[in-house]
């Protein structure tokens, strides 16, 4: 849909809508339709319409985290961090191609990571206890495990975390905010010989 619809040249944000509505095309919902059009509009660095579009997103469904992270871009806010919902729907919404999409463009952040940390330890120790934070689809995991002992990987996304978990590399996983994780792990008496969090 979002390559196919073509950017709207004039009309109302309402014409543009139903320029997005193909035949072809299955039903999408209002707010997930206004959502691609703001993209549109944003790209196009048209946004006073964008803003609109989102706005009209929030009235639809006032929770949807998308339009609420994008509108908040558009005002110039700048929180510490975006928002959990934001987070999650981002990276289950890429799930399904992460992987693929970082092949391609050379993504080698994982192997980098584990050569640094052996570089550091000096010698490689069998049996590290390692946290996982950002886990994603397990990339670091996959490149550790044979260090490990133990490999706990969080994060926020749960179709990120059923990725990880079908590498079969890792002792847990939890879906969870880092902060939350990290403040859990430091109420516990065991610790971990290394941390990994990759971008």
């Amino acid at each position: 849909l979002m390559r196919r619809a073509p950017p709207p040249a004039s009309g109302s944000i309402e014409t543009a809508m139903e320029l997005l509505r193909r035949p072809d095309e299955p039903r999408v919902a209002a707010p997930q339709l206004y959502l691609v059009l703001a993209t549109r509009l944003m790209n196009s660095r048209l946004f006073d319409p964008a803003r609109q579009c989102l706005e009209a997103a929030l009235r639809e469904n006032p929770a949807e985290p998308m339009a609420q992270h994008l509108l908040c871009a558009l005002s110039g806010a700048s929180p510490e961090r975006p928002a959990d919902g934001y987070v999650r729907q981002l990276f289950d919404t890429s799930a399904a191609t992460f992987d693929r999409d970082l092949s391609r463009l050379g993504y080698d952040i994982p192997r980098e990571m584990v050569k640094a940390i052996l570089e550091v330890a000096g010698s490689p120790v069998a049996r590290w206890e390692v946290l996982d934070l950002g886990c994603g689809t397990g990339l670091v995991g996959e490149q550790v495990a044979c260090h490990c002992g133990r490999l706990v990987g969080v994060d926020l996304a749960p179709n990120m975390i059923e990725r990880a978990r079908a590498r079969g590399c890792y002792t847990d996983l939890h879906c969870s905010d880092i902060a939350a994780a990290l403040a859990l792990e430091e109420s516990r008496p065991e610790r971990f010989d290394v941390v990994t969090a990759a971008d």
